[in-house]
Formats: C-alpha cells, sequence, structure tokens
C-alpha cells in the first residue's frame, strides 16, 4: 500500500465501503440488519484516552434507547433514526429496534454505523486512516450476530485500536417470544 493514501483516500477512489490493506478487510462503517423489536447491545472495550471518541448510528427505523451505563437519564426512552453516542465515558447502551405505523412483525432495519472522534472541538469521521475492522465473536445463547469493531481514527497511522466495541444483536430478551 502507497503509505501517502490514507484510509479513506482509498474508500473513495475504489467507491466502495470496504477495502483490503495488508490482508485484511476494513469497513468505512458496519451494517447490520435487525427485526423489529431486536436489541442491539454496544460494549465499549477499549478507547484512546487522549481523543474523545463515539459512534454514530443511523438506521432506516427508530431505535429506541433502552438502557446506558453508566446511566445518564436524559438519553434513556430517545428515540431517533440517528443517534450520536458519545464514548468517552459510555461503558455500554442498548438500543431497540421500533416497528413503525406500517411495519408487520417481520420488518428488517438497515442500522449503519461508524466510528467519529473530537479534536479542537469538533466531530471528525471518515478523514484520514479512519476505518474498522471486523472479528465475528462466538454467540452467546439467543443471540442473532455478535461482532467486536476494532476502529482506527484518522489521525496518524491505521491502528484499530482507538476505539474497541462488541455488539451483540438479538431478539429482546425481556420479550417472551410469541
Amino acid at each position: 500500500m502507497n503509505p501517502s493514501r490514507t484510509l479513506a483516500d482509498r474508500f473513495r477512489t475504489q467507491r466502495t465501503e470496504r477495502i483490503r490493506v495488508d490482508g485484511n478487510e476494513i469497513h468505512s462503517l458496519v451494517e447490520l440488519e435487525v427485526s423489529s423489536g431486536d436489541v442491539i447491545e454496544v460494549v465499549v472495550e477499549q478507547r484512546h484516552a487522549g481523543t474523545p471518541q463515539g459512534l454514530t448510528i443511523t438506521s432506516d427505523g427508530d431505535l429506541e434507547i433502552v438502557e446506558v451505563s453508566p446511566t445518564q437519564p436524559a438519553l434513556d426512552g430517545q428515540a431517533s433514526t440517528d443517534l450520536a453516542v458519545d464514548c468517552t465515558e459510555l461503558d455500554a447502551v442498548v438500543l431497540r429496534a421500533i416497528a413503525g405505523a406500517d411495519d408487520d412483525d417481520e420488518h428488517r432495519h438497515r442500522v449503519r454505523l461508524w466510528n467519529t472522534w473530537s479534536i479542537d472541538g469538533g466531530t471528525q469521521a471518515w478523514t484520514g486512516n479512519a476505518g474498522i475492522v471486523v472479528e465475528d465473536l462466538e454467540l452467546p445463547e439467543s443471540a442473532d450476530r455478535r461482532l467486536r469493531a476494532w476502529c482506527s481514527d484518522g489521525l496518524g497511522n491505521a491502528t484499530f485500536d482507538d476505539l474497541v466495541v462488541v455488539l451483540t444483536i438479538g431478539p429482546d430478551p425481556d420479550v417472551p417470544p410469541t
């Protein structure tokens, strides 16, 4: 790889959300499919201490914030198709996909997420050497998918340890199947 070309340059010139670098598949964003009522648990495993890290999460249907740890009451119950999650002090957040008025029980949401970081008071994404390496993990009981996202912010060389989150997706364990 040409070291003068950033990951952002490669995503842009190749017009893709995935590239290969030194045998690794790098994503510009992670895309997930969830059913209405499914939950997405995001657990922060690691974050870069010197640069505030976060996630942007978008969906083609509403996502409700169910739980935040440590507790942040202002976020509980918030529902939106676009969420900015500040991971600077956050340990975990649980989201639930909400069915719209016209949705049936099988409605699927397409959820996209990418890493962000803050420098000089501004939020940045998809610049420099930003990218995500996705590692599929063993599924816990009742989960549909579990993955670890190793995120590189756009600052300096790509390191993929600036923000590390584990995502677990599946049916809400508090709602019995019908």
